[in-house]
């Protein structure tokens, strides 16, 4: 099921979209379908429409102050800001990624005195190497100042569902607690933590729309824009199998 839940984002992305077809194309010798494909990467690579579809994913959960925030003894920070990097010496080590803000906010929480205790959640997919980022990020934490016994680290998990399941077990229903994730994923997240009956306050981070002027560079396609349009299809999809696995 792991499996199934990132094949078929994947099977349905941008570039795997265009991949098709280029084969209808091909198979069928006509060329209607490279005019479609013309305007479908023009369409997927605006950087209008990308901002456009990420504004739409982060509009629920905007910016927040945290300094307005109230105090939570806990507060649970989501994986997937870190990947593994192979050394020449064959060893790995770990940097972040541009969810990095997950990790950043919390930290913050901790210093600024809104938050005691951080939970770490063991993520880590079942072809990943090395160790599960919770142990990478508890390390990362203890050395920004964070006591030992501050920082929970919980079992190993795949997804956002299985956080939930373990958090349950460890917090229970009554507590409030803060919950940190990128803006675009907050919607599933609480969805997902509130079907397990779990009382959170949630903390959006890592926005991906930035604040900028529109000017005469948003008319031209770029790489960049073709990614968020991806992630946009990605999470949407997400939602979509959280919505009816939750509902079923």
């Amino acid at each position: 099921m792991i499996y199934l839940h990132k094949l078929l984002p994947a099977l349905v992305s941008p570039i795997m979209l265009i991949l098709y077809i280029v084969i209808v194309s091909f198979v069928l010798k006509k060329k209607w379908p490279l005019i479609l494909l013309f305007f479908m990467i023009i369409i997927l690579s605006s950087p209008i429409i990308a901002r456009i579809l990420i504004s739409s994913l982060e509009k629920k959960y905007p910016p927040i102050i945290l300094e307005s925030l109230p105090q939570f003894n806990n507060i649970v920070i989501l994986s997937g800001m870190v990947r593994p990097i192979l050394m020449p010496n064959k060893k790995i080590k770990y940097e972040f990624n541009e969810s990095v803000d997950r990790i950043i906010v919390g930290l913050k929480l901790v210093k600024i005195g809104k938050t005691k205790n951080i939970i770490l959640t063991a993520g880590k997919m079942p072809w990943s190497l090395g160790v599960s980022e919770g142990v990478f990020l508890r390390e990362y934490l203890i050395e920004n100042g964070v006591k030992p016994e501050n920082i929970i680290l919980t079992s190993q998990v795949y997804n956002t569902e299985q956080e939930a399941e373990v958090i349950s077990n460890m917090i229970g229903t009554k507590e409030i607690f803060g919950l940190v994730t990128s803006s675009f994923h907050m919607p599933r997240a609480v969805a997902t933590f509130t079907s397990k009956d779990l009382n959170i306050y949630p903390i959006p981070v890592d926005f991906k729309k930035g604040h900028s002027k529109l000017t005469f560079l948003s008319l031209i396609p770029s790489t960049y824009a073709l990614n968020n349009t991806s992630l946009f299809i990605r999470e949407m999809l997400g939602r979509l199998y959280y919505l009816i696995k939750l509902n079923v």
